[in-house]
């Protein structure tokens, strides 16, 4: 992980959440040099990691949530979401943000 953030995703978490569970909504692409990074497929937007890891911003219960999620590939090869994963409130995402320089200096990247 590098001590800048994937792309711009303050903008649209702090934007107010309606009270529905929503599809994963597409973060802000202001000029951003990752923007074209972000893949939108039938079911949602999301930014890969690897092949089988990926971050989405979705809307839960008036929350929004920054998901990061294993995902595998079934018999057929169809890609889904797996059992692995975590969601982070606005306030998780933020202090996890605020780590990554040390995280950073701990991994000597």
């Amino acid at each position: 992980l590098s001590s800048k953030p994937l792309i711009n995703m303050s903008a649209q978490l702090e934007k107010p959440a309606t009270d529905e569970v929503s599809k994963d909504t597409k973060p802000t692409q202001d000029a951003d040099p990752n923007a074209s990074k972000w893949v939108t497929d039938e079911e949602m937007t999301y930014y890969p990691l690897s092949r089988l890891r990926r971050v989405s911003v979705s809307h839960f219960r008036g929350k929004q949530l920054v998901n990061i999620r294993e995902y595998y590939s079934d018999a057929s090869g169809e890609i889904k979401p797996g059992r692995k994963g975590i969601s982070l409130t606005v306030e998780q995402y933020e202090a996890l943000k605020e780590a990554i320089p040390a995280i950073d200096r701990t991994l000597n990247l």
